[in-house]
């Protein structure tokens, strides 16, 4: 195969200068399959088969549910990753949503409500540890947020932050005033933080 394609992707196309070689068609074969998706079971199958990418390759990992991308360096997660149970701090809990968090597209997002396991209020001006983030999936800098909480009196949103430590930490406004019908849950539903690394199990 003495040429390639008009259209500059280096896929060998066969002449008729060239000696007849049925197996020669292997190298035309891998060339058009290789800018799809191609199909593993898993990242060690992956791998094996695979041992040095090419940028922009794709592929669709079947145990994980996920499409990566090769960008010269690393496999990169183009679709979202599973969702994981939320690593819950001392005394927190779910209130709905089944809280927890993935990696979707360059970012760690999370889901849920949450409570205290007391049935108590989050009361004012007071720093409520919900979770910690594990090792790999932490900000390189603080981020915060406004989220929901449940409404009491004048109350209707606290202030969460992720810090680089991986603790997830939520605040009501300090000196803000709250009935006993309000304040016992808050949400970080759809709330997200950027990871330039994707974590090394997703």
């Amino acid at each position: 195969m003495s040429t390639t394609d008009s259209l500059g992707q280096n896929i060998p196309v066969p002449t008729l200068a060239d000696a007849p070689n049925i197996e020669a068609l292997s190298a035309l074969v891998n060339a058009l399959a290789s800018p799809g998706i191609l199909k593993f079971q898993n990242a060690t199958a992956r791998a094996a088969a695979i041992p040095t990418p090419t940028h922009g390759m794709l592929t669709d990992l079947v145990d994980e549910d996920r499409i990566d991308r090769w960008d010269g360096s690393r496999w990169f997660p183009i679709t979202p990753g599973p969702w994981h149970a939320f690593p819950y701090g001392s005394g927190i809990q779910a209130h709905s949503g089944s809280p927890g968090y993935q990696f979707v597209n360059g970012r760690v997002q999370f889901r849920g409500r949450f409570k205290l396991a007391s049935g108590g209020q989050f009361t004012t001006g007071t720093d409520w540890l919900l979770g910690t983030m594990p090792l790999g999936w932490r900000p390189s800098s603080y981020t915060y947020w406004v989220v929901p909480i449940e409404i009491g009196a004048g109350i209707y949103y606290a202030r969460a932050e992720v810090r680089d430590t991986g603790d997830i930490i939520a605040q009501t406004p300090p000196g803000a005033t709250s009935t006993v019908n309000g304040m016992h849950w808050l949400g970080l539903e759809d709330h997200s933080y950027s990871l330039d690394t994707p974590p090394v199990t997703l």
